[in-house]
Parts: structure tokens; sequence; C-alpha cells
């Protein structure tokens, strides 16, 4: 078992839009973006002129949503996080975020009239208006690979985007703003969106010894000894086995104040014995796990050994 302190920058644990990638992992809470999945308690508002607060959504809530004259939006939040998870190379996971930006997930369905365009969609905070983050900005978002989920466009009149936000001290009036209309979260967000993230410790585990064919189960623990709630974010790869390297799984999950959150994920791809010089049983590691942090790299090496 491996344990590792963690500083959650910035709300911690896993895109964003502008010729958006045509694909993506989990939404919602919590999730492994290893398949594909439709949002999940991200509970929605959809409100026509002055509304009064509402406390829905059990980690993010929907407090007001104010709707424009051209355009009705319903605006859910999927989820506050210091991180996301993208391609690294094209055949590996990496993790970015630090101390000075978090990460905004929000739903959004056009519930009547012109739906706004991509770029029409910007978020404001501490004074300043952020854009869209674009998938471009590295290799590509792992939310755009190999998933059914859609990022907003106007034609569709649906998705998730994604705003890179600065670290901020007042987060009084964070404001989602398109032509005519805007939307505000509630006060749990915008208490996190000022607030430095938790410290979570991490233990995870897979098998010291696999054999050819195994599917090997990887066990996670994280926990949350601070009195505000925190994500985790972290990407795995393998390297070995009979791939050079592969993603296994983005990995974001919500951890509450004072709780610890265990769950476990499966490498369903196959694995092979070496190739070349390499034997089996020879008591040399035959392939690796490799856990990507924000600004940190865990490792553990597996055997394949003799069925």
């Amino acid at each position: 078992m491996h344990r590792r302190e963690l500083l959650t920058l910035g709300g911690l644990a896993l895109a964003g839009l502008a010729g958006c990638l045509d694909n993506s992992g989990a939404s919602g809470d919590d999730q492994t973006e290893t398949e594909p999945s439709t949002p999940t308690d991200t509970n929605t508002s959809t409100v026509i002129g002055t509304t009064t607060p509402t406390e829905t959504n059990t980690e993010t809530p929907t407090e007001t949503t104010t709707i424009g004259e051209s355009s009705q939006l319903s605006v859910s939040i999927e989820r506050l996080q210091p991180a996301v998870v993208e391609m690294g190379t094209p055949d590996s996971l990496t993790v970015t975020g630090g101390e000075e930006t978090q990460y905004l997930y929000l739903w959004i369905e056009v519930a009547a009239g012109k739906a706004p365009a991509w770029d029409d969609l910007t978020f404001r905070l501490g004074g300043e208006r952020h854009a869209l983050r674009p998938s471009e900005h590295t290799l590509g978002l792992w939310r755009a690979y190999n998933h059914s989920e859609k990022c907003y466009d106007a034609e569709r009149g649906s998705g998730w985007v994604l705003f890179e936000l600065s670290d901020v001290d007042d987060a009084s009036d964070p404001t989602l703003v398109w032509p005519g209309g805007e939307w505000q979260p509630g006060a749990d967000i915008r208490q996190r969106l000022s607030s430095q993230a938790p410290s979570l410790s991490v233990e995870w585990s897979a098998p010291d010894t696999v054999t050819v064919g195994d599917q090997p189960p990887i066990e996670f623990t994280v926990t949350n000894e601070s009195d505000r709630p925190g994500r985790f974010v972290a990407a795995l790869n393998r390297t070995g086995g009979g791939i050079v390297s592969m993603p296994v799984a983005g990995i974001s999950k919500s951890v509450p104040a004072g709780e610890t959150v265990s769950w476990s994920l499966t490498d369903t791809y196959d694995i092979r014995a070496p190739g070349g010089d390499e034997q089996i049983g020879d008591g040399e590691p035959d392939m690796t796990y490799n856990l990507a942090l924000i600004g940190d790299r865990l490792e553990q090496d597996i055997r394949i050994v003799a069925g």
C-alpha cells in the first residue's frame, strides 16, 4: 500500500470547448473516466425573472438562474476542482492544475429561445471575465476522448462547459454571463471559489503479480481530515504488459469534509507476456502503473508470472 499526502489546490481533484473534441468522460459528481456516462447529481433550475435561492445539489448547489429575453438556459454545476486530466502525450494522461487556478464544470441546456454561441458564454469572477477553456490548449482534455457526452454547442443546445478560473479572495459575485442573461451559483460554490482547498491523503495499491490475461484491480483510499469538502483528481497510466504506454483512467472523486472515500477500478486492457529478452518469472518488473497527481507522479511495479 502506498500513501501520499496531497495538497488539493483550489477545490480539489478532474474539456473545454470551442473546437472541443467530439467525445468525453463521466460527468457529475464522481467519475472514473473510462466509459461513457451521463450527468448525475446535477440538479438544475430554469427560472424566468427574479428567483429565490434553492439548494438541491448536495455537493455544489444551484441557487439562482436568471433568464435573458432571448435565451432561457437551465444551468447546473457538475463540479469545482483544482485540476483537469489531459492528454500529456498521444498515449498517456497528465494532470494540469496548481495554486493559481481552479476549474469549474457547468452543464447547460437551452430551455427556450436562441442558443447562445459558444464564445458568447463567459464567467465573471473577481471583476474579471473568463472565456471558456478551449480543448486545444494541450493535446486535449481526456473528457473529450472516447466518451458519449458532448461539450456545449449552440446547434445541439446542450452540453458541458469548462472555465479555468483565477484564484480569488472575494467570490461574492461569480456569474455565468451570456447575451441578455446571467446565472449565479449557490453559496457553497461561492465559498469554495475563495477558500484554500484542503489537504488530502491518498493510499493506492495494485497486485504485486498478475498472470497473462488478468484484469487487475487498482484500489484507492483518499482521506480528507479538514472541515472543508475536497476533490481528488488523478490520471492513471500503464507501461508494459504488452503495450508501450496507455491511459487507464482519469479520476475525479468528491471527498466530503472529515471523511474517507474508497473505491477501485479495473484495468481491462489485455495483459500480455513480455517480449524480447524479458522472461516471465525472472523476478524483474514487467509492467508499471503510473499515477499522475497535481505536481507529482507515483509508480507501482508489477511482475507477470505463470498462471
